[in-house]
């Protein structure tokens, strides 16, 4: 009977405190929407990598986005590239009225970019909501700023 109660409680608990996985509804309707948009970009489009079904290379959680770019690109090509995927992701977050809290703040602090090409991960970028430019957390080289 303890054992039972002691289950019971457990699962009122859980069911009350939900699950938190770290991903908001909006952020599975961006998550969705992103290979399309990635894809409508011209030079995005050509640049990127793509799995064997001709499926852009990304995916995503808590906010953040995994984009695995094409091979033998140079360096400036990456950091446009990059640029570009990043402002169409920070502009889905920005222009969703989902994203805002009444009071005008965002409900996700901020967003993330990590760039691959192959399983080689180069850069890491960070955009809080609300501010103009995204951080460089780290590239390819090591140098964190």
């Amino acid at each position: 009977m303890k054992r039972l109660i002691l289950v019971s409680l457990a699962v009122v608990l859980t069911a009350f405190a939900g699950c938190r996985t770290g991903n908001y509804k909006f952020d599975k309707d961006i998550y969705a929407a992103m290979p399309g948009l990635l894809m409508a970009d011209p030079d995005v489009k050509a640049k990127i990598a793509y799995n064997e079904d001709g499926t852009p290379k990304v995916t995503f959680d808590k906010g953040e986005m995994f984009l695995t770019l094409a091979d033998r690109l140079d360096e400036d090509t990456r950091n446009i590239i990059a640029g570009k995927a990043f402002q169409i992701f920070h502009d889905q977050y920005i222009n969703d009225p989902a994203v805002k809290k009444p009071d005008g703040s965002y409900r996700r602090d901020k967003i993330g970019l990590r760039i691959f090409v192959g399983d080689t991960e180069l850069y890491v970028l960070e955009w809080k909501l609300g501010e103009e430019k995204p951080q460089v957390i780290s590239n390819r080289y090591g140098y964190f700023i």
